[in-house]
């Protein structure tokens, strides 16, 4: 419900300015226990970064939660693949055994008919 998406958006606005930067991401992951490279939290902040303000505002925070399906619809796909072009994650990929090529082909544009 909304209150509750707004009590936690509050929690993890750690500068008190509406907005959760990836710095701030990465401090949770890191409290949780989970190392999280900084492409994986760029490509997260730019799923849900609207604006392309570099920061996941409450408005974008509340849209992925309360209608997901709606949300990714409007994603900036090439902010996200632009964020997992870092070194560390091409890296990170051939080590778990996936190509970048693979990633390109299954990003084309959806249409499997070709």
């Amino acid at each position: 419900d909304e209150q509750m998406l707004r009590r936690v958006f509050q929690k993890m606005d750690l500068d008190a300015n509406e907005q959760v930067t990836a710095r701030i991401l990465k401090h949770f992951f890191h409290q949780m226990g989970e190392m999280v490279d900084s492409a994986e939290i760029d490509a997260m902040i730019a799923m849900v970064d609207a604006k392309e303000c570099g920061a996941a505002s409450y408005e974008d925070f509340a849209a992925i939660f309360s209608n997901p399906a709606e949300a990714l619809r409007t994603v900036n796909v090439q902010a996200v693949k632009n964020a997992y072009s870092s070194q560390d994650t091409k890296t990170m990929l051939q080590e778990a055994g996936i190509e970048a090529g693979d990633m390109e082909e299954d990003s084309d544009d959806g249409d499997e008919s070709d």
